[in-house]
């Protein structure tokens, strides 16, 4: 059981970004790069918004299914089908957010009907899937995708502070459900044991569907800010939406880690950050990306190492020093 304080686990969630943020401020005034301006700071947390979102509906499949490569795929398609609908009517941008957020949510469905029916392996099942999203995305609007570069508009999800605002909602959401609801104790159980639990009474496929209905409904909201930001999504091809989705992997993995101090809410929160703050610290030192990249993944790696042996390292250390001390004894004739 963790004895640790409630001071003692506030240090421990946001200990990895503030300590991080540390290290490249201090590389920044030595270098006289520009990673301590307001804007910067400012930047760096604009694109977390959109991997929050991401590895929030990653965070429900790794639970149960595994990563659903097909996730960048529903959010370019949900972008372009919703985009182009409200683009081409002339509507709002509160019918934008409406017909993004519900072709997300159909495309997401639809892919927990293909695997509730197929049965396949939840991976190849969402490979499928992504191969099917992402040939539709060069189908739709002929292959143009969809652009709002002359409806500025259509960014407003994606600025400041209603952009902020909207992940804070995302994240609270996202607590609730796992905390509070039917659905988060269901999906839990079927994780921990899907047939024990579905012989307790865990309605199975309901659940699978209402886990794909959540995600699609935050994969919506990522597709609001993506879009915003980009002023575009272009037809993808050849796997690359999974770019977007293997974006959050790494700050999941890490959120699994300081979730454990907080929940998994502030863990998202402080790990994308944490891995944003190592981006956008790289760029300003004109690091190579794909040094950067590497750095980055064996970072996540020797974090993640560390505080799941954290036990292990912990009990070593203490014979070690117990071996020393009846050493010590043994000479000393006591």
């Amino acid at each position: 059981m963790n004895k640790d304080t409630v001071l003692q686990r506030i240090i421990k969630t946001v200990a990895l970004p503030v300590v991080l943020y540390l290290i490249f401020a201090v590389i920044s005034l030595a270098t006289g790069n520009s990673f301590l301006t307001t804007r910067m700071f400012i930047y760096m947390l604009k694109l977390s918004c959109v991997i929050i979102c991401v590895a929030v509906a990653i965070g429900f499949h790794s639970s149960s299914s595994g990563f659903d490569f097909a996730i960048g795929a529903i959010v370019y398609l949900a972008c372009i089908i919703g985009g182009n609908f409200a683009v081409q009517n002339k509507y709002g941008i509160g019918v934008l957010a409406v017909a993004v957020i519900a072709s997300a949510a159909v495309l997401s469905v639809l892919e927990g009907v293909m695997y509730v029916v197929l049965r396949l392996p939840p991976v190849v099942n969402s490979l499928v899937y992504l191969m099917i999203c992402e040939a539709l995305t060069q189908i739709l609007n002929n292959g143009r995708g969809v652009s709002v570069l002359t409806k500025p508009t259509y960014t407003w999800y994606a600025r400041e502070p209603q952009m902020f605002i909207i992940t804070g909602i995302v994240l609270v959401v996202y607590w609730a459900i796992l905390k509070f609801t039917k659905f988060g104790f269901n999906d839990r159980a079927l994780s921990n044991g899907q047939k024990i639990a579905v012989s307790f009474g865990v309605k199975e496929i309901r659940n699978v569907l209402i886990r794909y209905l959540i995600v699609g409904v935050f994969l919506g909201v990522a597709g609001l800010f993506y879009l915003g930001q980009n002023y575009e999504v272009t037809a993808a091809q050849n796997m690359e939406s999974t770019i977007l989705m293997f974006s959050a992997v790494l700050p999941n993995m890490v959120a699994i880690t300081l979730g454990k101090y907080s929940n998994r809410s502030i863990g998202v929160l402080m790990a994308v950050v944490s891995m944003e703050i190592i981006s956008v610290g790289f760029v300003c030192m004109k690091m190579d990306s794909n040094l950067a990249q590497v750095i980055s993944g064996v970072f996540v790696l020797a974090f993640v190492a560390y505080t799941m042996n954290q036990p292990r390292i912990a009990e070593h250390f203490r014979r070690k020093e117990k071996n020393r001390e009846l050493q010590l004894e043994f000479r000393t004739g006591r």
